[in-house]
């Protein structure tokens, strides 16, 4: 029945529950238990899956935060009706994690199912509304980023403002069992993947040409 109780009742773990249903108080609730860590320079980041696929709650959740006098980010990849960044949720959020997988149309739906657009025209939305931006690009070595994606991006992101951050996020195996805990396949990755060092270095390399310096965290910068 979706109840959960025979994951709560399994002592062998084989049923696990991996989601459940929060008011915004029962969230500040589990907020507030880290709020003496969250308040001396942290905040709250609100994530998902794609978090804007609720934006009542998001803005609701958002604000609250904002009330406790807590940073809050939103990490989305922005393909969501524009009216979900209302002006309600821009004040209440203090900086928005955005994913650029693909400008190239063509591209962008080969690797996700729709075009670019849509999460083009919420990126621009956010600079002209002059919200903080940190732009994070997946790298799949292969798949994404051939050299003149990554002259594309650059261009677009030279007429941005608000970016303060750019990180490169290779490909990573951590989803594998997920899939496999779900009896599904998982995607079909090429070769190479996960990036190494060097294929990094060299993404890396190609947007220092293009006047974007990048960061990839998972490298140590």
């Amino acid at each position: 029945r979706g109840c959960g109780a025979c994951a709560a009742a399994c002592p062998h773990r084989d049923v696990v529950l991996c989601g459940r249903e929060l008011t915004v108080a029962e969230v500040l609730a589990e907020i507030a238990t880290d709020e003496v860590f969250l308040s001396s320079g942290g905040g709250v980041t609100l994530s998902g899956g794609e978090p804007l696929l609720q934006p009542q709650f998001l803005t609701a959740l958002a604000a609250a935060c904002r009330a406790r006098g807590l940073h809050v980010a939103v990490d989305t990849a922005g393909n969501v009706p524009a009216e979900s960044f209302s002006p309600a949720l821009l004040a209440a959020v203090d900086l928005f994690l955005y994913d650029i997988k693909a400008v190239d149309d063509g591209l962008h739906m080969r690797l996700t199912g729709a075009d670019a657009s849509l999460a083009l025209k919420n990126l621009r939305l956010l600079h002209e509304a002059g919200k903080p931006l940190w732009i994070r690009i997946p790298f799949v070595a292969g798949m994404t980023l051939p050299p003149e994606e990554i002259a594309a991006i650059g261009e677009l992101l030279r007429g941005l403002s608000g970016v303060e951050r750019v990180e490169l996020n290779p490909y990573h195996a951590y989803g594998e069992s997920k899939y496999e805990a779900l009896g599904a396949a998982a995607p079909n990755i090429p070769a190479g993947n996960p990036p190494d060092g060097e294929a990094v270095k060299a993404v890396l390399a190609q947007f220092a040409a293009a006047g974007i310096p990048v960061t990839c965290p998972t490298m140590g910068g």
